[in-house]
């Protein structure tokens, strides 16, 4: 399933990689190739990236969920 973004938030990341490309680099790219560079960011790296912010969300209530265990049997 692809990942969607707001249209102010995709506008927002495309001038930022317009930015960042000429800060970084001293290359000046036009919208066309910051969209690209955007849609293959988010193809390839955001999925990764999702799926990793979820499994620590995974992690930290699945320890979460065990000390309140813990803390209900202590009595």
């Amino acid at each position: 399933m692809p990942i969607t973004l707001e249209p102010d938030r995709r506008k927002r990341l495309i001038a930022e990689i317009t930015a960042f490309m000429h800060d970084e680099f001293d290359t000046d790219i036009g919208e066309l190739r910051a969209t690209l560079v955007l849609e293959f960011m988010m193809q390839h790296t955001a999925p990764a990236a999702y799926n990793q912010g979820v499994a620590d969300c995974q992690a930290y209530l699945t320890h979460k969920l065990a000390d309140m265990e813990i803390d209900l049997h202590e009595d």
